[in-house]
């Protein structure tokens, strides 16, 4: 704790230059602008978990929370998959910001080539978890347990396979502002 604290004032004491400046007009319009975006990206996180995790509460007052469960674990496991498209979005997302004026057919091509290979990709991993779901779900938990989310699990990964093609339009359009 008192190294913290310590480490605080050092950088404080080495930050003083850059801290205490006199405010001039860019200063103000970069803050505007830094403020204007976190307001929308603190939004856009707060709605996003919402919408991942919020279903939950209604799943659960619909059915039951002990049939939560068999909603709520394959609902973990298959948002992992979401990993795979979210790191190849972020790398996008400054190879289309760094195009951002050069908005031509070229950046609108390559941004259908990516979502074609994700797409492409995740597809791949849908169909596998398809097959092999029935094989091994029953081994993992148990019987009941696959005979209950079976179908939540299939249309879950119908909605991760949308999901994640539909990451590249978004970081597209987010990259260009």
């Amino acid at each position: 704790s008192m190294v913290r604290v310590l480490t605080m004032f050092f950088l404080l004491y080495s930050l003083r230059f850059y801290i205490f400046i006199k405010p001039n007009e860019s200063l103000k319009i970069n803050s505007e602008k830094i403020l204007n975006y976190s307001m929308w990206n603190s939004l856009s996180i707060l709605l996003g978990s919402l919408m991942i995790y919020g279903d939950r509460f209604v799943v659960g007052a619909v059915v039951g929370m002990a049939s939560l469960s068999f909603y709520s674990t394959p609902q973990e496991g298959l948002m992992k998959l979401i990993v795979i498209p979210g790191a190849i979005a972020s790398a996008l997302f400054y190879d289309y910001a760094s195009k951002r004026g050069e908005y031509d057919i070229k950046l609108k091509n390559k941004m259908f080539w990516s979502q074609a290979i994700i797409g492409t990709f995740m597809a791949l991993i849908i169909i596998v978890i398809y097959i092999w779901a029935p094989v091994f779900l029953p081994y993992w938990i148990d019987e009941e347990f696959f005979e209950k989310s079976y179908t939540i699990i299939m249309i879950m990964s119908f909605g991760i396979f949308f999901g994640s093609i539909g990451l590249i339009p978004y970081t597209f359009l987010s990259s260009i502002g």
